[in-house]
């Protein structure tokens, strides 16, 4: 097993002690063209839905919604804030989303969690009932969503990044160590019991957490300067996988919350990884590509744009037999898949070192 990147340290423990934060064939491509005109009425964005998913998108101050065929475009609010594609996230209820660093909208009203201007926030697991928030300072600080004071849950001297395990028992970091070690480490939800998942050893930098819906698998990326891996934790077994490697950096690396298929790309999205055994085809494939999620049937959006991995881009959805499709809607600066996902798993219970 190659260990050039990583020393796993894993720990024995029990696992599922800490409370819990908050309680297929293949559709056809779809034929419709990106909408021209936007949706005249906001409405909010209402009850989760309940059978279709929906793609929302950020465009011009507003948050829409379209289905993943290209129909029934909806405003679901405006006054919305100028996100970065990759930031916005919906709960897993698919009731309520975050729009960083601070606005979320609920069903019927828009809060404000006070993460600090800068600072990288995302929403608790499994159904959002906080935002888990690194602040500029390093610290990892969780805000309830109805409001209130913060807690200060940091457990590591200086954290980069950091993601609950879909179970919402735990909260795994990337930073450093009160004895000055780097890597990733895992935490109760009250940023207590922490343990070392993984010592980063010569990886420059470690990022892009990814845990699988049933709690069992962490992907994520790591940084060596002259090539960038990404890397599968088995947590059951403390197997550590190289997927894949580059020459360059990666950018980020999305797992399915429906199956074990992930998609990663390179640090200017200028190559896909997508599982899905496909590649885009025509004028899509022209253009850079981003993932930003699986839908349940198995397809992958993506934001596609002339170059990069910055600035605004079309919506498509990709899949077997759609592998240059009309863009549901361009000129976006943010996207998000809206549809509740499944029930998730726990922590497993016995994490024991891997062989050397």
């Amino acid at each position: 097993m190659r260990r050039a990147l990583l020393a796993l340290c894993l720990l024995a423990g029990a696992c599922n002690s800490a409370p819990k934060d908050d309680g297929t064939a293949q559709p056809p491509a779809p034929t419709t063209a990106a909408p021209t005109t936007a949706a005249a009425t906001c409405e909010g964005i209402g009850p989760a839905p309940t059978s279709d998913p929906e793609i929302t998108f950020v465009a011009d101050g507003r948050l829409q919604a379209v289905s993943a065929d290209g129909t029934g475009l909806r405003c679901l609010a405006e006054g919305v804030p100028a996100v970065a594609n990759a930031s916005m996230a919906w709960g897993g209820a698919a009731d309520r989303v975050l729009l960083p660093p601070t606005s979320v909208f609920l069903a019927d009203r828009k809060v404000s969690a006070d993460v600090g201007p800068k600072a990288i926030a995302t929403l608790s697991r499994p159904t959002g009932t906080s935002v888990l928030a690194v602040g500029n300072d390093h610290k990892l600080r969780k805000h309830p969503i109805e409001g209130g004071p913060f807690t200060d849950i940091s457990f590591l001297a200086r954290t980069d990044e950091a993601v609950y395990h879909p179970g919402g028992r735990f909260i795994a970091a990337v930073g450093l160590d009160h004895n000055g070690g780097y890597g990733i480490s895992l935490a109760t939800n009250q940023g207590k019991d922490a343990r070392k998942l993984a010592d980063g050893e010569r990886a420059g930098r470690i990022y892009s957490l990814a845990f699988s819906q049933d709690g069992e698998q962490l992907w994520f990326l790591a940084d060596h300067g002259d090539h960038g891996d990404v890397h599968q934790l088995d947590l059951r077994t403390a197997a550590l996988t190289t997927l894949s490697q580059a020459n360059k950096p990666y950018a980020r690396v999305i797992a399915s919350a429906f199956t074990r298929t992930q998609a990663v790309t390179t640090n200017k999205c200028e190559s896909l990884a997508n599982g899905l055994g496909v590649q885009p085809s025509g004028r899509l494939a022209e253009r850079t590509l981003e993932p930003v999620g699986f839908l349940a049937d198995g397809r992958l959006v993506v934001l596609a744009r002339a170059s990069g991995c910055s600035g605004t881009g079309d919506v498509h959805v990709l899949g077997p037999g759609s592998t240059d499709p009309p863009a549901l809607a361009r000129s976006v600066e943010s996207v998000a898949i809206r549809q509740p996902l499944p029930p998730p798993g726990e922590l497993p219970n016995a994490i024991n070192p891997a062989p050397a």
